[in-house]
């Protein structure tokens, strides 16, 4: 039970720190630099977080596979809340925001058939290799 305390307080963190910065960042350097700055924060917390429960010594595929998927999601899904809100001096084309949510559309879908796809092929290649 204080492994999932511990890991509600520095989920809470993560997404303090990636709300902070989307908001932050978006008015005062502009939307991308906020976008990316929650995707690295994203990114290493869920990294941490999934080595946390794992209890292994290094970074597996698994962990790095779980974090990548995350971090795209949460960019795409900051990328249409920042381009679905109407801040006043944020200066975004919308068909140039049109263009880049439909193509990350296409690349989130790619990414969860790839994710779900190579655990598959780790299940399928773990259960072949001789013990």
């Amino acid at each position: 039970m204080q492994k999932f305390k511990t890991a509600f307080f520095v989920t809470s963190i993560i997404v303090a720190l990636c709300l902070s910065v989307l908001a932050l960042g978006t008015v005062i350097f502009g939307y991308l630099f906020a976008i990316v700055g929650c995707a690295v924060i994203c990114f290493f917390g869920t990294l941490m977080l999934a080595n946390y429960f794992s209890e292994s010594e290094g970074f597996d595929a698994g962990e790095v596979r779980k974090a990548t998927l995350i971090t795209i999601l949460v960019v795409f899904f900051a990328l249409i809340i920042t381009c679905s809100l109407k801040i006043p001096n944020l200066q975004i084309n919308e068909e140039i925001a049109k263009m880049g949510i439909s193509h990350l559309s296409y690349l989130v879908g790619i990414l969860i058939m790839f994710y779900f796809a190579s655990r598959q092929l780790d299940n399928y290649f773990e259960k072949k290799s001789p013990q």
